[in-house]
């Protein structure tokens, strides 16, 4: 007896570890299992209630109204358009537009705005559309801020202006198509362009005396903020008009009384009669001499 229990011990002892194992395996085939069913349940429950009627019913209600309670406005102004008009079609209460419109008619023309103009603004949609902050240009540089205080419910005005830097620019190029386009290609602001061939325009025919290859200086002034930005140009301090290596060199002064363009030799480039009247067909139009189909003159 006590010989068959030792062989027993023995045969327990030499297969203990392929027992564990055995009853690891057992215990990791159940899990899996409950894992798995539990899984199937779980997904068959999930796919039961996105096919809920009532649930999609409700998904769709707060989707739909979900929407955000603040929102910022940037309107362009069209031709035509007044302050007044603007903040009425975004559905501002009027109470709310007269208040605006006292604190900056003070100050500024709201019926006179300039086409392109910039107005950004921002209106609470859970309070009725009331305007929270606006910013209103009052030129280039300067700029009036509205906020609202939370409490008063009035608003706060602040002047914001940007510091512009003078900066001095000298550009040079022979002109190959006309003086417009090869102006524009070398980065000179339109206004800059039109002011050249204005004071050019008491002794230069543009439309005759330019030829394909002659040369053009000018030094101007532009007027930017910190990052580098223009936003105003200034005066045409020195040109150089040279047609057929002939030089046409002007100086701009600013002296009191006699502020203007003059020669070399301190004469004022200002006569009675242009030669060449100033617009973009002519400033932009290639060279030669062109039959007036009336007239029958060249011109």
């Amino acid at each position: 007896m006590k010989l068959k229990l030792f062989k027993i011990q023995r045969i327990i002892k030499k297969n203990l570890e392929f027992a564990f194992l055995l009853l690891a395996l057992i215990v990791t085939i159940l899990s899996v299992r409950i894992y798995n069913i539990n899984k199937n349940v779980i997904n068959q429950n999930y796919i039961n209630l996105t096919n809920n009627t009532y649930f999609q019913k409700s998904i769709k209600y707060v989707f739909d109204n979900l929407e955000p309670k603040f929102i910022e406005i940037t309107h362009k102004v069209s031709k035509g358009e007044t302050f007044n008009k603007i903040l009425n079609n975004y559905k501002i209460p009027k109470s709310e537009i007269q208040k605006i419109i006292k604190i900056l008619s003070k100050e500024n023309k709201l019926n006179n705005l300039k086409t392109n103009q910039i107005i950004i603004f921002t209106i609470d949609q859970s309070e009725n559309n009331k305007i929270t902050n606006l910013l209103f240009p009052v030129s280039r540089t300067k700029r009036i801020q509205l906020t609202r205080d939370s409490i008063s419910e009035n608003f706060k005005k602040k002047e914001i202006v940007t510091n512009l830097n003078k900066k001095i620019i000298f550009q040079e190029g022979k002109i190959l198509k006309s003086l417009y386009k090869t102006a524009i290609d070398l980065g000179i602001q339109a206004n800059v362009i039109i002011e050249f061939a204005r004071i050019y325009g008491f002794q230069v025919d543009f439309q005759r005396d330019i030829r394909k290859g002659d040369n053009f200086q000018i030094m101007y002034e532009v007027f930017e903020d910190d990052e580098g930005k223009i936003f105003e140009t200034g005066n045409v301090i020195f040109a150089d008009l040279i047609l057929r290596n002939q030089k046409n060199t002007l100086y701009y002064f600013d002296k009191k009384n006699s502020a203007g363009h003059y020669d070399k030799n301190g004469k004022s480039v200002k006569k009675a009669l242009m030669k060449t009247p100033i617009n973009g067909a002519r400033l932009s139009s290639s060279f030669g001499m062109r039959k007036h189909p009336i007239d029958g003159y060249n011109k």
